[in-house]
């Protein structure tokens, strides 16, 4: 016990714990009311709760990496490596100022905050900021001291020192691949515990805004939903082919002379009336296609659309057997003289949409009505932004269907469009926040663990600067892969002339480019988790197949290669 205690201590330092004392106590005591010109509420207790996160979250930070670096001083080969890497780590100014800023900026976070915004948006607000820093900081320090620990010592010479040492060059480039991988755990473990702790134990418990704020950080943030979405009353197909029978029906000759326009592209002049009607047919199909879609998405003056969704049954399934378990238990309590147990807590469900017009309104506003579970009312809809509709889970028909009727009431109003893949999405509870945080912190790790290869594959034939460089590129090009895809499309379309020619091979290379590397950004789990979304074990599977093992594996494979080439020295007789 004796051991274990003073190698705590010498591990967190005395020093550290005296002076994270010293800094609470004396802050806590200087400052006794609200600082101004600071939104957020900061008082001495925020301070003082404030000073011990970070003066925590250091201590524990050290402890775990002299945990790591103890059970690794029994290593040898790559595992001894890896122990060097944590060594340098510490001692490397750039890697200790990435670390320094996570470990005192993610605590102080929470109190920053402005205080005058709900609630929900407060706890948004912390859980965005703090995950974005925390992926932005250890990615920049994976890159930086990747890069680093391995074109350092193929400059200064100190890799002499090991290549005469009984180890592989790939043992040697996994050890310190392991090396900065664990410190990435390290690190990622004690942010993600203190962004997990003040969220759920600070921020949560602070008073909402009103009991609507209470349920909305209940239901749609602190919590894992997925989306579904919604299917016509109507079928599309049956729509486009009622169409082509309407048309059909009042102008035959229409139907034969689209026929003839495909019997001409075919170069089948001579074919038969009845199979010109049914190219015809098929033609007209695929016109209207676009069209009914178009007309299913969009709410035109005086007409109502219906949105029906389905494959709702487990949740009112759900939700009918724990009012089943409340009546049964109701009914045993009042057999027994005993008081009737607490009604099962209320279920909500929410229908999110966003909109836009095909003319500007006044303040962007317009007014619709909708009608759900047999009620009507009328609201006022924003275009352009998001907006939440509330609903409980017993609106959901037993046979598991909730139809959304829209009207638009005014032959005044504008065409009403549900804009974008997500126009219309209907948001519920599958799973709870803390193991949704766990799988976002497993794919952050996992993306990090590419970084580190990445890094050290660049330093095998690069020096440091350049090295840093290369990784930097690709790291931000895998990270904006969606803008830059679309910002691509409208760029170089002009090669008439010779600067369009150029910006067209431009745009080729760079397309190229954004490709290989767009698969980073199809795992957005700190979006996710923000928007209260469930980031599944299917997504983290995935992520560590397609970034942990063959993007990783594929880079790793070109180092080795390279590094197992370059001549670390000349033998000079």
């Amino acid at each position: 016990m004796k051991r274990w205690f003073a190698f705590i201590l010498d591990r967190v330092g005395p020093l550290d714990i005296a002076v994270g004392l010293v800094i609470v106590v004396a802050i806590g005591r200087l400052i006794e009311r609200p600082i101004a010109g600071v939104e957020a509420p900061i008082t001495s207790d925020t301070v003082l709760l404030a000073c011990f996160g970070i003066t925590a979250l250091i201590c524990v930070f050290r402890l775990a990496l002299g945990l790591i670096q103890y059970a690794l001083r029994f290593g040898s080969g790559s595992l001894g490596v890896a122990r060097t890497v944590l060594d340098e780590a510490i001692r490397m100014k750039v890697a200790v100022v990435f670390m320094a800023l996570l470990l005192v900026i993610v605590p102080i976070l929470p109190f920053v905050i402005s205080g005058d915004e709900p609630l929900r948006y407060r706890v948004q607000s912390f859980l965005s900021y703090s995950l974005m820093l925390t992926s932005v900081l250890l990615s920049l320090m994976t890159i930086f001291l990747a890069c680093g620990t391995l074109s350092n010592e193929i400059t200064d010479k100190q890799i002499f020192i090991t290549a005469v040492k009984p180890i592989s060059r790939g043992a040697y480039l996994a050890g310190k691949w392991l090396g900065i991988v664990m410190l990435d755990a390290v690190l990622l473990t004690v942010a993600g515990a203190a962004i997990y702790g003040f969220t759920t134990f600070y921020l949560a418990q602070l008073p909402p805004a009103d009991m609507l704020d209470a349920q909305a950080l209940r239901d749609e943030v602190l919590v894992a939903r997925v989306a579904s979405r919604p299917d016509p009353k109507i079928p599309l197909e049956d729509r486009v082919w009622m169409m082509v029978e309407q048309l059909e029906k009042e102008n035959p000759g229409a139907i034969e002379q689209l026929g003839r326009e495909t019997a001409m592209e075919l170069g089948m002049m001579g074919a038969q009336r009845g199979k010109l009607m049914e190219w015809g047919r098929t033609l007209a199909h695929n016109q209207y296609a676009d069209q009914v879609l178009k007309q299913w998405k969009s709410v035109g003056p005086m007409r109502t659309e219906v949105y029906v969704f389905d494959e709702l049954k487990p949740l009112i399934t759900e939700w009918q057997a724990k009012v089943q378990a409340w009546n049964d238990a109701k009914a045993a309590a009042e057999s027994s003289g005993q008081p009737a147990p607490p009604l099962p807590q209320r279920e909500f469900i929410q229908l999110r949409y966003k909109i836009k017009t095909s003319k500007n309104v006044p303040d962007n506003q317009i007014i619709m009505g909708v009608a759900y579970n047999g009620q009507r009312r009328m609201i006022k809809m924003t275009t352009g932004s998001a907006q939440i509709i509330t609903l409980p889970v017993d609106f959901i028909s037993d046979e598991g269907v909730l139809e959304i009727a829209w009207h638009n009431p005014l032959p005044t109003n504008p065409t009403v469009t549900f804009s974008g893949s997500d126009g219309m999405e209907l948001l519920y509870k599958v799973d709870s926040f803390g193991p949704n945080f766990l799988r976002t912190m497993l794919a952050m790790w996992i993306k990090l663990a590419f970084l580190a290869m990445l890094g050290l594959m660049a330093a095998t034939f690069l020096g440091f600067p350049v090295a840093c460089l290369l990784a930097l590129l690709i790291y931000g090009a895998a990270v904006t892969s969606p803008f830059l895809t679309d910002s691509l499309r409208s760029f170089g379309n002009k090669p008439e002339d010779t600067f369009g020619a150029i910006e067209m091979v431009m745009k080729y290379i760079a397309s190229g480019v954004t490709t290989l590397v767009s698969k980073y950004a199809d795992y957005p789990a700190t979006s996710q988790v923000v928007d209260g979304r469930l980031f599944s074990w299917g997504s983290t599977g995935s992520c560590l197949l397609w970034i942990g093992l063959v993007w990783t594996g594929l880079i790793g494979s070109l180092g080795w290669l390279i590094f197992r080439r370059r001549e670390l020295a000349r033998v000079q007789v």
